[in-house]
């Protein structure tokens, strides 16, 4: 299920659009969601040790390209537990 999580991760690790400088691709128009460049949501359920692991790798390879991460569910509550919250 690793190279699952590694192949979803590098989809969504596509440049900014409007960091894209290449003659043949126009400069699309402004739109209010470019406001915040990539934030990912990271939750659901795990039904294992393993399914958590995933989704620990996922959100560890969307560290360097999202401004904001979002933990919700079952991995929300891994992760506060993990900070002693």
């Amino acid at each position: 299920m690793t190279e699952i999580v590694r192949s979803l991760a590098q989809f969504f690790m596509k440049q900014f659009p409007l960091d894209v400088k290449e003659r043949h691709i126009p400069i699309p128009n402004y739109q209010n969601y470019f406001a915040q460049k990539f934030c990912a949501v990271i939750g659901g359920s795990c039904s294992s040790a393993n399914d958590i692991t995933d989704k620990i790798l996922l959100a560890n390879s969307l560290l360097d390209h999202a401004s904001q991460l979002f933990f919700v569910g079952e991995i929300g509550l891994v992760a506060l537990h993990a900070l002693k919250i």
